[in-house]
């Protein structure tokens, strides 16, 4: 289940992500939180699977060391907005 929940949010976050991307121009602001929102819920994601034996404690170091930085950095331009 938690692995459904990883990969979902992974996609769903890499989805908005390439949308953001080729659509820089694009200012709307629901946008942008949908991202924030995806992100913050992949880092989640990988934080609960330390929990799965084997891969699970490989997905929390690339979490917190890109993913939570990414989280704030995208939150703050957003309160920018």
């Amino acid at each position: 289940m938690v692995s459904v929940v990883i990969v979902a949010s992974a996609v769903a976050t890499a989805a908005l992500g390439c949308f953001r991307l080729f659509n820089a121009r694009d200012e709307r602001r629901s946008l942008a939180i949908a991202l924030v929102i995806s992100l913050a819920a992949t880092v989640g994601a990988a934080v609960a699977s330390v929990a799965i034996p084997g891969y699970g404690p490989l997905l929390i170091i690339p979490a917190l060391i890109a993913g939570l930085p990414a989280v704030f950095m995208l939150s703050k331009d957003t309160h920018r907005r």
